[in-house]
């Protein structure tokens, strides 16, 4: 008889996804354009270790706290007024796209 596992998993982070647009918001703030990946990676990585230490906290907020440690390179670009508000809602292109 075959062991068959119980659950099984599918890994599609950025798999269905077109980056395009939000590496374009990375570039319209003077940010390297290959950034929003490393950022939409690091996003659910921190979700999941606050989460798990009993910290969870709003995805806006951990997207946002993310955005401003990736930009601490470009010091006029790491204001709270530009990554958050201007990256965070090309989300929402990401979104669409899998709608």
């Amino acid at each position: 008889m075959v062991d068959r596992p119980s659950v099984i998993v599918f890994d599609v982070n950025q798999t269905p996804s077109d980056m395009g647009p939000m590496a374009k918001r990375f570039a319209d703030v003077g940010a390297p354009e290959h950034m929003a990946q490393l950022w939409f990676a690091s996003v659910p990585r921190d979700g999941f270790g606050l989460a798990a230490a009993g910290a969870q906290r709003p995805f806006a907020e951990v997207a946002s706290a993310v955005l401003r440690t990736l930009f601490v390179p470009y010091p006029d670009h790491a204001t709270p007024r530009h990554p958050p508000t201007h990256t965070v809602p090309a989300l929402t292109d990401l979104t669409d796209q899998l709608a």
